[in-house]
């Protein structure tokens, strides 16, 4: 257990502060989450169009 679970346990003025950051850091994991793959999609796709470039410039060195 950690010194804030411990602490809460007799202070219970605490827990309200920690159940708060607990939810806190969950939302942020969740935004961060969504945020990778976002990223990821925008990563994705980018490498796409670059591969896609270059077969069309290879194609057009083959043609010349």
């Amino acid at each position: 257990p950690s010194f804030v679970q411990e602490f809460s346990r007799f202070h219970k003025e605490i827990q309200p502060m920690f159940d708060g950051l607990n939810h806190n850091r969950a939302q942020w994991n969740a935004q961060a989450e969504v945020y990778n793959a976002k990223m990821k999609a925008i990563e994705d796709k980018k490498k796409a169009l670059e591969d896609e470039e270059a077969r069309k410039c290879k194609y057009v060195k083959n043609v010349k």
